[in-house]
């Protein structure tokens, strides 16, 4: 398979090696050798890579300056050049970078800041309570060196959790740079790609998006979607010539859809797809609109850690529903052929941890072996199935945690979010089945009489608690849950009431 971008410029990362290596001093290399190559560019502005090192060396001084070394800062920006500058700026200062999400109500990210004991905040915006350091117009002050181990918390990535608490997940330096390094071979990226991340700034897609590019020396490409809309994300990618993007299947839905999709993508020769599933309905619409030499790719994983990697050969027709996730990664041990299993993970470079109270901890983390060997065991949670050519296909969580979007969601937060209204007696969130992918629909269980207003309180809380992403399709309001014999919500009852009463709930 010819993979080989713009000049053929590929240079293979060294997956034993190059972990071993700092990211700054991977990237300073990259910056040495060509200083004036575009590093990012985003819908106002461009920065080269000796730009980009010295805007991060002067905030890393403002964050040394008021942040002892290993303090957590977070960082809560917009699609643009200063978040990868903010996360540079982290390494340098020895202080590990927790990602927020700009779209977050003012209660979670409260929430969020105070359970990771932030010292600070990179944000445009002030915050009332928070330490804010504003990541644009910092003098060019030269940041004293801060070792930061291999090993050490780098970066913090919060998702939903079980308990129905969000969950911070902790990676290292060598946790990123492998998987990074996996995008870098995988699709042969080099200093002559224009590579395009259209995955959310706070998710570990995007932190892994962006080291990609860096490691490669490709230009990294940056759109705002939520400030610009999707129709900027296509001009970005005709103007810009894009050759490389990564995304979640709905995003790549919903663009294939508009007019000019074909014209924007003309210059691809990878589209990455990763966060859930692909359908097959969707790799077909996508064909429609990529050049008949461009590759598709699927990037399988977890916050945690990477699973599956595969390229989409032109001629397949999935077996099914879904494309195939991926080809199992070393130190992945899925299902027996033919047959549902978990997937579990036993490597190097899986998470070191949970972040709880400003420090790092096991959480679901074991070790495997002898500690100082460095080998972590994981179990993905996903339910699988193995294929005679060993690609696998998702069939389902071993818990309830689903994704949308590219974001993974575990009901059990929107049930805590819900039950937290007065007159709710109960409450319960499931993933059913929609004509574009999973949609989440909450039931609310009221008693016989329930207030008048209480659909607009519902809405008013989940507005105030949870994120766009996590909010019910749909809500219905029921006097009472259906219970199984053994007293457990009878989720089949549940999603048959929703497919009769959708359309007037």
């Amino acid at each position: 398979m010819d993979l080989d971008g713009p000049n053929g410029a590929f240079e293979p990362f060294d997956p034993l090696t190059n972990p071993e290596t700092p990211i700054l001093a991977v990237i300073g290399a990259r910056a040495q050798a060509a200083p004036d190559r575009i590093a990012v560019q985003d819908d106002t502005r461009t920065q080269t890579y000796a730009e980009l090192l010295a805007e991060s060396r002067a905030l890393a001084a403002g964050i040394a300056a008021c942040v002892p070394s290993g303090q957590p800062v977070g960082i809560r920006l917009r699609d643009t050049v200063a978040g990868p500058v903010a996360l540079l700026a982290c390494l340098m200062a020895a202080t590990p970078a927790v990602l927020l999400d700009c779209t977050d109500p003012p209660e979670r990210l409260i929430r969020l800041a105070t359970a990771s004991r932030l010292a600070a905040i990179i944000t445009e915006t002030d915050l009332p309570d928070l330490r804010c350091i504003n990541p644009f117009g910092n003098p060019p002050v030269p940041c004293a060196a801060r070792p930061l181990a291999q090993d050490a918390p780098a970066f913090v990535v919060w998702t939903s959790g079980s308990s129905g608490r969000p969950k911070g997940i902790v990676h290292s330096q060598r946790s990123v740079l492998h998987r990074a390094g996996l995008l870098v071979n995988s699709a042969h990226l080099s200093a002559a790609d224009r590579y395009l991340s259209l995955n959310t700034p706070s998710s570990m897609g995007a932190l892994l998006n962006a080291l990609a590019a860096f490691l490669s020396g490709a230009t990294l490409h940056r759109v705002s979607m939520a400030q610009f809309g999707l129709g900027r994300v296509l001009r970005r990618m005709r103007d810009d010539r894009i050759t490389a993007v990564i995304g979640v299947p709905a995003l790549y839905r919903a663009l294939s859809r508009m007019a000019g999709a074909s014209a924007a993508m003309s210059s691809l020769r990878l589209l990455s797809s990763n966060g859930e599933a692909l359908l097959a309905a969707d790799l077909a619409l996508l064909r429609t609109c990529l050049p008949a030499d461009c590759h598709v790719q699927m990037v399988y994983g977890a916050t945690e850690t990477q699973a599956g990697l595969r390229f989409v050969p032109r001629a397949e027709t999935p077996d099914g529903a879904q494309v195939a996730a991926g080809r199992p990664v070393p130190g992945t041990t899925p299902a027996s052929n033919g047959e549902a299993g978990e997937l579990m993970i036993r490597s190097r470079y899986t998470v070191i941890g949970e972040w709880e109270d400003g420090r790092c901890v096991e959480g679901r983390l074991r070790q495997d072996g002898d500690p100082a060997s460095g080998w972590r065991r994981y179990a993905m949670g996903d339910m699988v199935r193995l294929r005679q050519d060993e690609a696998f296909i998702v069939v389902g969580r071993a818990d309830r945690q689903l994704k949308l979007n590219g974001h993974r969601i575990e009901p059990v937060e929107v049930e805590a979010a819900l039950r937290s209204e007065a007159a709710v007696m109960d409450a319960t969130a499931l993933p059913v089945a929609g004509q574009a992918g999973p949609e989440l629909v909450a039931f609310v269980a009221t008693g016989p009489a329930p207030p008048d207003d209480l659909r607009d309180r519902l809405s008013a809380v989940l507005m105030a608690r949870v994120p766009p992403y996590m909010r019910p399709r749909r809500l219905h309001l029921l006097a009472c849950l259906p219970l199984l014999s053994g007293n457990k919500v009878d989720a089949h009852a549940l999603r048959a009431l929703d497919a009769s009463m959708s359309g007037h709930s």
